[in-house]
């Protein structure tokens, strides 16, 4: 059903003047939306497409005192991803040139890790024959991570990975409706994941596995505004019924409280209706151990 055929449902109920849309309906509606959802299981499946990029250079940890340099070099580079503390400066260069779209980077982070990521193109568009990485230091600095990737599947900076054994996905950016995980996540063939995390919205996943992932998830909850009366209601068909009694109630809270109860108990009867037909009736049967 769309909203605004929920709108005239909901007036048939009674109303003798028009319910006000933006004031009243929607309010209402978002309400007892959230109020049903606790009863619905919302799910929704997305696949994750898990290609880790592979890594022309990959190191970690590595402490460097003041004054000390340390050099990365690759061909065929494409992005760099650098997670360093301390202060000092980082250039990056095409063999003995510089690169014109990738400026020197100056770090002053003592205490903090700071990440510094990049494509390693040119003004032109065009990468380096062989990306050389210089990091020289002012004070006691810590190399976190360094990785060099010849590809990766997104052109988002956000998305250049830090090396590691996992990498990391947030859900919530790549899925913006996503709000928690329904289920396990499994490989797209059926077989579950037996080796991830999931830490603040980020699924992690080891970088030596590759592979569609099968992601159900509940979304978040859209919040209706008149600018959605064409849209359909996001719930099964059988609770619509339910809903508008429940907006009712909502309807009438302020201004009649009886009124407002007597449709709240209308929606909780149509509620143990739809309960009742979805229970499961069947005989449990129990079978002793000792054969008795």
């Amino acid at each position: 059903m769309k909203v605004n055929e929920l709108y005239n449902a909901v007036a048939l109920l009674g109303f003798e003047n028009d319910i006000d849309e933006e004031e009243t309906f929607f309010p209402a509606l978002n309400t007892a939306l959230h109020d049903v959802y606790r009863i619905v299981p919302r799910k929704k499946m997305s696949l994750l497409a898990h290609y880790p990029p592979a890594s022309l250079v990959a190191d970690t940890d590595k402490i460097l005192y003041s004054g000390e340099g340390l050099s990365y070099e690759a061909e065929g580079a494409k992005a760099f991803y650098i997670e360093i503390s301390g202060k000092g400066n980082i250039t990056f260069k095409d063999g003995e040139k510089s690169i014109s779209g990738v400026p020197d980077v100056t770090f002053d982070s003592p205490y903090a890790y700071q990440t510094i990521r990049g494509f390693c193109r040119d003004n032109n568009g065009m990468f380096p024959a062989k990306l050389v990485i210089d990091i020289k230091t002012e004070t006691l600095c810590k190399v976190k991570a360094v990785a060099i990737y010849g590809d990766i599947a997104s052109a988002k900076t956000e998305d250049i990975p830090a090396p590691g054994k996992y990498i990391a996905y947030s859900l919530g950016r790549i899925f913006p409706d996503f709000s928690t995980l329904f289920e396990r996540p499994k490989w797209s063939g059926g077989n579950t994941l037996t080796d991830f995390r999931i830490e603040d919205g980020c699924l992690s996943v080891p970088r030596d596995t590759a592979g569609d992932i099968e992601l159900t998830y509940t979304p978040k909850i859209h919040e209706y505004t008149v600018n959605d009366n064409e849209d359909d209601v996001d719930l099964p068909d059988e609770y619509i019924g339910a809903l508008k009694l429940l907006i009712a109630s909502y309807v009438w809270l302020d201004d009649n409280a009886d009124r407002a109860q007597y449709y709240k108990g209308l929606y909780n009867e149509e509620i143990a209706l739809i309960s009742a037909k979805h229970r499961d009736l069947n005989p449990i049967a129990y079978e002793s151990v000792n054969n008795w």
